[in-house]
């Protein structure tokens, strides 16, 4: 069996395994990457690139419908090909994987099963790789699906994402980030959509007076959103059809749809052997970590969605920085929700202390900018701490939602108070930044 040695070995060239990748070859230090699959993982061949092509197109089709407000024909019906789309998605994918390649370079990524044999050892098609320094663990997550009868009848964002042509309705069993995006793309090509969540709220984990914003604009739309239902079985039809069996408060229902996919979160893949070396995972199955991204065996990491701390690319990518020591922790990570409007929030904006935060709200409606363009609905939330006066957190839904929320994450990371960023900074006019100005409490 062939042996070979290198400073790092690192499992996975997504975004976390390609982040420290990147910082391992500019120290000098010899590295290889194992990958089973595509450079890039799940966020650029799987996940947020191919999403956001998708919700692109979307987005063009609701700026024609509504071009004749702004004094522009279009001559006859819209038409709209999802099969050119998703083409479309697929060439940004391509373009987009071939330099994640070139950027990683020529002959560090070794494709094959990764199985560890011990804590600075991998085996990869008969070859064992040691890790002199560091052993990295970046392999990702799988989409996750309920323990309920006949859930394998259902897709997942994984085969949603492969579709050339929509059906002509889809039942999203998942109101999170995922299930959401996924429907706002299917509702805009015709596709009748109903999203079926089992908690209180879409968007869990969000403010919740922003997602039952989101709620109420989409419904508004036409896409049918039921929260507070628990899935207990899917089942298929002799038409061809699945029907989905769901209880609320009223009772049990059902819902019978051509497709129906499910959005349920996502768990962590780890590599073969990984637990015999004594890596201990968490109860969800993700690797344990410390706050240098240190699995319980000194010498091997975990980074990105394997360790289930935060399943977001940017995060991913600050988790490499900090297990390769140039980065000291993963603060004010924003979340955005490319749905149609957008939805973004860093930090948090309620607290279980009476009085611990204060809050300030601005409107679209009252924006120069939003008026102009025409995109009047939602509003930007921002939360201060009462003591110390730095901002806790930010929410927005609306146009140009995650630049807001960005300008608040870099105002939290600098450490600043509101009133500092009220008198210091210089918000152009008019623009949609000025919400966040807006929206700061006194």
């Amino acid at each position: 069996m062939d042996h070979k040695e290198f400073d790092n070995i690192i499992i996975g060239a997504g975004p976390a395994g390609m982040r420290a990748c990147a910082i391992a070859r500019e120290r000098g230090e010899s590295v290889c990457v194992v990958e089973r699959r595509e450079v890039g993982g799940t966020c650029l061949n799987r996940g947020c690139i191919p999403t956001k092509a998708l919700v692109q197109s979307a987005s063009v089709i609701s700026v024609v419908a509504s071009a004749s407000g702004f004094g522009v024909g279009i001559a006859g019906e819209i038409h709209h090909d999802y099969s050119v789309a998703s083409a479309r998605k697929d060439e940004v994918v391509a373009s987009l994987r071939k330099g994640a390649e070139m950027s990683i370079g020529a002959g560090i990524v070794v494709y094959g099963d990764a199985r560890i044999v011990s804590a600075d050892t991998v085996e990869v098609g008969g070859t064992l790789l040691h890790a002199a320094k560091r052993m990295i663990i970046a392999s990702g997550s799988r989409p996750a699906r309920l323990r309920v009868p006949g859930a394998e009848l259902a897709i997942t964002s994984d085969e949603f994402l492969r579709l050339t042509e929509l059906p002509s309705e889809l039942v999203v069993i998942g109101g999170g980030v995922i299930g959401m995006e996924c429907a706002c793309i299917a509702h805009a090509f015709g596709c009748k959509v109903t999203v079926v969540e089992y908690c209180r709220e879409i968007l869990p984990g969000l403010d919740a007076e922003m997602a039952k914003r989101l709620r109420s604009m989409l419904s508004r739309r036409g896409v049918t959103v039921v929260v507070g239902a628990q899935v207990t079985s899917l089942e298929s039809t002799e038409q061809g059809g699945i029907t989905v069996t769901y209880a609320d408060r009223r009772g049990d229902h059902t819902l019978t749809a051509p497709m129906v996919m499910m959005a349920t979160g996502r768990r962590a893949v780890v590599p073969d052997g990984l637990t015999d070396t004594g890596v201990v995972l968490t109860a969800s199955g993700a690797v344990s970590t410390d706050d240098r991204m240190m699995s319980s065996v000194p010498g091997i990491y975990a980074i990105g969605d394997c360790n289930g701390r935060l399943m977001l690319a940017h995060a991913a990518s600050a988790q490499a920085e900090v297990a390769m020591g140039v980065r000291d922790s993963v603060e004010s990570v924003p979340s955005i929700v490319f749905t149609l409007p957008e939805c973004a929030q860093v930090g948090t904006l309620t607290s279980d202390t009476p009085g611990a935060l204060i809050t300030g709200k601005a409107m679209y409606g009252a924006n120069g900018m939003a008026s102009a363009m025409g995109q009047t609905e939602g509003f930007v939330k921002v939360a201060v701490d009462a003591a110390t006066r730095r901002i806790a957190g930010c929410c927005a839904i609306g146009a140009g939602a995650d630049a807001i929320v960005q300008e608040a994450s870099i105002a939290m990371a600098g450490d600043m108070t509101a009133d500092t960023l009220r008198t210091r900074a210089v918000f152009a006019h008019p623009t949609l930044s000025e919400l966040l100005l807006s929206a700061l409490p006194l």
